[in-house]
Parts: C-alpha cells; structure tokens; sequence
C-alpha cells in the first residue's frame, strides 16, 4: 500500500488523530501481510508515523517516489 501524505493526521472531532494513526499503522505493520509505505509530500510527519517512507520536497518529485517504491517492493 502506498499512503500519500501532506502533513498530519486531523479530524473535525476532538481526540488524538496522531496517536491513533500511529498505533492502526503500527498494527498493521506488525500483524499484517500488507506493506505499507508512505510518501511525505512538503512534510516530514511520516516519518514519525510509517517504518518505511519518503519525503519529497514538490509534488513533482511524486512520479519518481512512486517508482522508486515499485522498483523496491514489486520488481
């Protein structure tokens, strides 16, 4: 699964997005076949949220992100 994302988790209700992204990730990570890997766009938070992730620093550096990951994961 590739996540694409443009800061932290939020939501119009009260709570921790942050905590909950973090530990629904994590349990997946650690329970699951699925492979998840997230591309930061302008934003460093995957990195505290996601074991394996890329930051890129323009929305134009998306398409070689995208192909770096199924070069790694899927060839």
């Amino acid at each position: 699964m590739i996540v694409l994302s443009d800061g932290s988790p939020a939501s119009s209700k009260a709570g921790d997005c942050m905590g909950y992204t973090k530990r629904i990730v994590k349990a997946i990570e650690e329970t699951s076949p699925i492979d998840i890997v997230a591309i930061g766009i302008e934003d460093r938070n995957v990195a505290k949220i996601y074991k394996q992730h890329y930051v890129i620093q323009q929305s134009s550096e998306l398409e070689k992100a995208m192909l770096t990951i199924i070069e790694r994961k899927v060839i």
